[in-house]
């Protein structure tokens, strides 16, 4: 039991990215933090499979060596569903932790910082001229666009009463969105699943990457 609580508490430790912003959150805004370990706890509940887990470590393994026989296909397709729910998973922390803070509206501080985080990183990409690209720029272009989704829910329930909504209606309104394909992903993150191999954009929606893998299996 210890070690799983451990195990818990660095899952938490790599997930939260501790910076002035979420510290000032944190000690001003606990329903924040409330709304993010819930976020993270269904998270864990519904795409408990990650990228970087023991489990899919040994998929690739099992992809690697599989390379030209008849086991190939069936074990690129199960590294395939591994990774569509690991990108899952992401896309719906983002988008069920940006949806509730804009809806609840956490107060002046906190809605600002949910509405304009995005206008104002987006404004640096546009305006600072990278010459490099990272893994880190990536992850966090695919986080804004989750995010975004997440806020363009909050719009759309607008009418609805925070009161009146409980957790499990947040969480509805986001697997729904997510059941349309309506989420983002970097289809370069996982070449091996082959997804790198259909387009060269770093952020793509998933439906539009479903799209290509039709295509090339037609």
């Amino acid at each position: 039991m210890k070690l799983i609580m451990e195990n818990w508490k660095k899952y938490l430790k790599d997930l939260v990215v501790y910076n002035p912003v979420t510290k000032w959150l944190e000690d001003n805004q606990p329903e924040f933090v409330r709304i993010q370990n819930f976020a993270i706890s269904r998270t864990q509940y519904l795409y408990n499979w990650t990228q970087e887990g023991p489990q899919r470590q040994k998929i690739l393994k099992k992809a690697n060596m599989s390379k030209g026989t008849p086991d190939e296909e069936r074990t690129m397709v199960r590294l395939r569903d591994w990774d569509d729910n690991s990108y899952r998973g992401n896309a719906f922390r983002h988008m069920l932790t940006s949806l509730m803070i804009a809806h609840k509206s956490l107060g002046p501080e906190a809605t600002n910082l949910a509405g304009y985080t995005k206008e104002m990183i987006d404004l640096i990409y546009k305006n600072v001229d990278f010459s490099f690209k990272t893994k880190t720029f990536t992850d966090s272009k695919v986080d804004i666009k989750n995010n975004q989704v997440g806020l363009e829910l909050a719009e759309m329930l607008s009418h609805r009463d925070p009161s009146e909504m409980k957790d499990k209606d947040y969480v509805e309104a986001v697997l729904y969105r997510m059941n349309e394909g309506e989420f983002f992903l970097d289809p370069q993150q996982d070449p091996l699943g082959r997804d790198g191999e259909l387009t060269n954009q770093a952020v793509v929606k998933y439906k539009d990457l479903v799209e290509l893998r039709k295509k090339k299996i037609n």
